[in-house]
């Protein structure tokens, strides 16, 4: 069974199309698309990008915070994303495109 963890985004449209947004239980840092059409899959790929990069660097992943008002949640599939550890690319392998013949 997959253990699925939630986060909470908050995401806001500019008046020039973009989407700003961010994850308050990550960084204060703001994340940006360039519209909406694309926003919600820049959303889920940020939100996996954050959680692997803890993982890597072997710091404890935050536990998600309850959702505001005016936020909505973002699924991280944890399965996914420790397999995706357990099989790292080193600088020399075949998959990372660098072997020496």
């Amino acid at each position: 069974m997959s253990k699925l963890l939630f986060y909470p985004c908050d995401a806001r449209k500019h008046i020039s199309g973009k989407v700003f947004y961010r994850f308050r239980d990550f960084s204060e840092r703001i994340f940006m698309s360039n519209d909406l059409k694309n926003a919600y899959q820049d959303i889920s790929d940020t939100l996996k990008m954050l959680v692997t990069g803890k993982i890597i660097c072997g710091e404890n992943i935050p536990t998600p915070s309850r959702r505001l008002e005016h936020e909505f949640v973002v699924e991280v599939p944890m399965n996914k994303l420790i397999v995706a550890r357990s099989n790292p690319i080193t600088e020399n392998s075949p998959t990372a495109g660098n072997s020496q013949i």
